[in-house]
């Protein structure tokens, strides 16, 4: 998706990527919303809580697997426009405050 020479890295590096990280992750971030309008606090009930059912576990692992996806393999360029929320900004997390 990005120009220039892609770095390959070996795919095992992501295996360690799962709906339970997913989720590991979203309970310790903290901010405000993004592109989707959804903040931090709205993304770990939505992943975390089990309010929401088996959603709450489907939800991560479909999260996991787009990830290791856009890691480890090409994006067909007619692929990438269907993309553009994802390349359209940069957002930097910030490290959770203790």
């Amino acid at each position: 998706m990005l120009p220039g020479v892609i770095q390959q890295v070996h795919p095992l590096v992501f295996d360690q990527i799962s709906g339970y990280t997913i989720q590991k992750a979203t309970s310790r971030t903290e901010g405000g919303a993004g592109p989707s309008g959804m903040n931090a606090d709205d993304w770990s009930r939505i992943l975390a809580s089990n309010k929401y059912g088996q959603t709450s576990n489907e939800c991560p692992e479909a999260i996991a697997l787009l990830t290791k996806t856009l890691c480890s393999e090409n994006v067909a360029p007619e692929a990438i426009s269907s993309l553009e929320a994802f390349i359209g900004c940069r957002l930097i997390p910030q490290e959770p405050r203790i």
